[in-house]
């Protein structure tokens, strides 16, 4: 049975089609792995992220500083000493005048071990560090786009699809149609053997691999017969 989108979904849905810079995105998305379902409370510290975004420590947080800045994120300090930023506490933040996302349903995700350094820690992954300004992406995929969406199955969110073609061109490896179909065929295969394929996805953004691979993990596989909600309910 479909689940509704949580708050952090539909955060994480709003800030991606904002009009942020790429790598602030970027930063955002891997912060918000750490969040729960609300988007509350959560304090990785800026060795986490930088070894999670690949990015350097005074990028991320310069990142964080524009975030804060724009009203997409709540910094408060913990408390404790050590390093400016390295005990902050983050919380997802609605700019003014942005409407939060419609609820939508969606498959229910699976669990998930808690990864992060205080706070759960979800599958969603930011994908690598990606120019979606750049002219040259935008000439010589919108021809496509259309057609290929038109296809794309009600169970894997486009925007993910997106995230991941972006991807596989910083990969310098960009998707052909045929490519795009043999990979949507093989989420569904995955799917038709109980895997969730919104996590494969996600799990081959955030690793930088070209394609999607069957899970040898157990922690992220699931049963034919019933999904597990990796948000708890």
């Amino acid at each position: 049975m479909a689940n509704t989108v949580k708050p952090l979904f539909k955060w994480r849905k709003a800030m991606i089609n904002s009009d942020l810079p790429a790598t602030t995105k970027h930063v955002l998305l891997t912060l918000s792995c750490h969040m729960n379902e609300f988007g509350t409370s959560c304090f990785p510290s800026i060795d986490t992220l930088n070894k999670e975004t690949s990015l350097s420590r005074q990028s991320i947080i310069t990142h964080l500083q524009k975030s804060s800045e724009s009203k997409w994120l709540n910094i408060k300090k913990r408390g404790l000493g050590g390093q400016q930023w390295k005990r902050n506490d983050y919380s997802i933040s609605w700019p003014q005048g942005v409407d939060a996302v419609k609820e939508v349903d969606v498959l229910p995700n699976i669990q998930v071990t808690d990864l992060s350094e205080g706070g759960q820690s979800y599958k969603l992954k930011a994908v690598k560090e990606i120019d979606s300004s750049s002219s040259k992406y935008r000439s010589v995929n919108q021809a496509k786009k259309h057609n290929v969406k038109s296809h794309i199955p009600e169970w894997l969110p486009s925007y993910l699809w997106d995230a991941f073609k972006e991807h596989r061109e910083k990969l310098k490896k960009p998707l052909t149609e045929h490519a795009e179909e043999l990979t949507i065929r093989n989420l569904l295969s995955f799917k038709e053997k109980g895997f969730n394929p919104v996590t494969l996805l996600e799990e081959a953004i955030v690793k930088g691999w070209p394609t999607v691979y069957e899970p040898k993990n157990a922690i992220i596989t699931q049963t034919k017969t019933q999904y597990v909600d990796d948000l708890g309910n």
